[in-house]
């Protein structure tokens, strides 16, 4: 099998089973991991050989993506923000949405120089806090990382270790931000919030961590429960930056308001136009 004859075939595969809206771009995935060659030298050389490992690696892989296990579990990473993470079924697969919440966190800590104590609440792969790490790498920054699942904590500790941030990303397991002691001026979360009903009409609650989806009744449950207790943990100056769903723009305005009545409180629209990041901005 030829590098040309394993992209067609992994294709064909995924569109006779209508598994991905990116048949060819999935392929060109399982092709790198496979082989290790960079994507440019696998178009360039569509008649090189397959070793035969590389080619039983590639039936397996476009199995399990057959069988509908996501593509970043089966490549064992992902990108996010510029770098790649390690993820397995025991976290949550990074999406570009949550990029926004990184980006706005940056911009923040640029205005806010003094800010050295960070918290990630919820962590999962561990993918926000470090990439905020690794966007300001000339700052004295720390995070404290918190995940309720050990396991996803086993995989953030992977990653902090592969980006070189053991020493400025502590990692706590946790219930939200009650094992947090000291006062933070930045606490970023990526917490459930999917509504319990609708979880379970929703394809991604089959194959991701459904502690890492389901928000309760009306999806907001976790978050209530983070404000209520980070009250009493933020500086006087601080910012609170939250994922919500697109559907819940009012109720997150209407809940932050009732915790923080004097913060500046925003909701800001994802690439698409739809309603994504809740910002909590706190004043001296």
């Amino acid at each position: 099998m030829t590098i040309g004859e394993a992209l067609e075939y992994i294709r064909q595969a995924l569109l006779s089973k209508d598994i991905s809206d990116t048949p060819s771009l999935d392929a060109q995935e399982i092709l790198e991991k496979a082989t290790g060659l960079h994507r440019p030298l696998l178009l360039s050389h569509p008649d090189k050989k397959l070793t035969e490992p590389e080619k039983q690696n590639i039936l397996e892989m476009t199995e399990r993506l057959i069988k509908h296990e996501p593509l970043p579990y089966i490549l064992g990473e992902w990108g996010f923000f510029g770098n790649s993470f390690i993820v397995t079924a025991d976290v949550l697969i990074p999406r570009p949405e949550t990029e926004m919440l990184v980006e706005k966190a940056i911009r923040w800590l640029g205005e806010n120089s003094d800010i050295t104590n960070a918290a990630d609440i919820g962590t999962g792969s561990g993918c926000i806090a470090l990439s905020i790490l690794k966007s300001m790498q000339n700052r004295e920054i720390y995070f404290t990382s918190v995940d309720l699942s050990y396991h996803a904590l086993l995989i953030a500790k992977k990653n902090s270790s592969r980006m070189g941030f053991e020493k400025q990303n502590l990692l706590v397991q946790g219930d939200l931000s009650s094992p947090l002691g000291g006062f933070f001026g930045l606490v970023c979360a990526n917490l459930p919030y999917i509504p319990t009903q609708r979880c379970k009409e929703l394809d991604v609650a089959k194959t991701e961590p459904i502690l890492a989806l389901d928000g309760g009744s009306d999806g907001f449950e976790q978050y209530r429960k983070l404000f209520n207790d980070i009250q009493n943990k933020l500086l006087p100056k601080a910012m609170i930056l939250c994922e919500i769903e697109y559907s819940q723009k009012n109720l997150a305005l209407k809940t932050a308001k009732a915790f923080f009545p004097s913060a500046k409180i925003e909701v800001e629209d994802d690439y698409s136009g739809m309603p994504r990041i809740l910002s909590i901005e706190t004043q001296e």
